[in-house]
């Protein structure tokens, strides 16, 4: 067992690097589905907004602008998810930065920060926590789109690349939990083989015990009760005298 365990293990050490190159793939692939799935939402659209009055550059501009707008609003949610503690202080002369939209502009769902609200903005959240309830989990609830969802449910090219990399990585397990279950059932029906032949064989007969006067008159009786030999006939023994008769 010990063996087949650092075989295993030098097996999943092996194929580790492999995986951990898919999976990153995989990741950078849903990130890159992620946010164009918010692109196209109406989140982004009502966050882009329109630029007017620039004439004919006008449909650019509010293309170009929407586009910095919306990348700037993804940056700072990963930010905000991911380390919150490490925010940036944004600069003055960047008017985009100071205006970064908060995630309940964006639809993801109302966060309070204690870093960046005072305590007396606390206190007035958690009042309008208390007070809302139900109300509350269905306003958040009603936030969230079809396009939200989609983000978090795998496609079936997604499921069946993961439940591919599950079987690679335990696919040593799942052929000794194969084995152990074949031996298991090959012992059971031994077993049942054992107990049938106990149950067909019949008890030993008893004999009758020997009654000899003499040694060599019993073990006369012996050789002829249990013919030690099918060749010899032991009536023409009995016949000339060598084998006493057997008293009934």
């Amino acid at each position: 067992m010990e063996e087949l365990r650092a075989k295993e293990e030098e097996i999943i050490n092996n194929i580790k690097p492999e995986l951990d190159a898919i999976e990153r793939k995989v990741e950078v692939a849903l990130e890159k589905k992620r946010i164009e799935n918010f692109r196209k939402s109406k989140w982004a659209k009502e966050l882009s907004g329109n630029v007017v009055g620039l004439g004919a550059d006008t449909e650019v501009a509010t293309s170009l602008i929407g586009n910095e707008i919306i990348d700037l609003a993804i940056s700072h949610s990963k930010d905000e998810y991911e380390s919150p503690s490490r925010k940036e202080t944004p600069k003055e002369g960047n008017i985009y930065v100071q205006n970064w939209p908060t995630l309940e502009q964006m639809g993801v769902g109302r966060m309070i920060s204690s870093q960046t609200k005072s305590e007396g903005t606390d206190e007035e959240s958690k009042r309008e926590w208390d007070n809302d309830g139900e109300d509350e989990e269905e306003d958040t609830l009603s936030d969230i789109d079809d396009d939200e969802i989609d983000k978090y449910i795998l496609s079936p090219k997604e499921r069946a690349l993961k439940e591919k990399l599950w079987l690679k990585a335990n696919s040593h397990h799942l052929e000794e939990m194969e084995r152990r279950a074949k031996l298991k059932r090959e012992m059971e029906e031994r077993g049942e083989e054992e107990k049938t032949e106990k149950k067909k064989r019949k008890p030993p007969r008893k004999r009758a015990k020997i009654e000899a006067d003499t040694a060599t008159e019993a073990m006369q009786m012996v050789i002829q009760e249990k013919k030690l030999s099918k060749k010899i006939n032991y009536d023409v023994l009995k016949e000339i005298g060598l084998l006493p008769p057997l008293n009934q």
